[in-house]
């Protein structure tokens, strides 16, 4: 989703969610929101500003 900040700013916001391969099939973990600010400088977008927002885990954390 984009949100208009202004003529060369905008909102950015992506929503994921995180799903684990085990033997027994699969199973939702968490889920994720990103939010990030881009502004347009010399015709180039940029990331001004990135935020990560994650649930806990529901149940066992993957294995590293």
């Amino acid at each position: 989703m984009l949100d208009t900040l202004g003529p060369a700013a905008v909102l950015a916001t992506a929503y994921s969610n995180v799903v684990i391969v085990e033997a027994g099939g699969l199973a939702a973990q968490a889920s994720a929101i990103y939010s990030a600010e881009l502004t347009r400088r010399d015709g180039v977008w940029r990331f001004t500003k990135v935020v990560v927002g994650l649930d806990g885990y529901m149940g066992k954390p993957p294995e590293r």
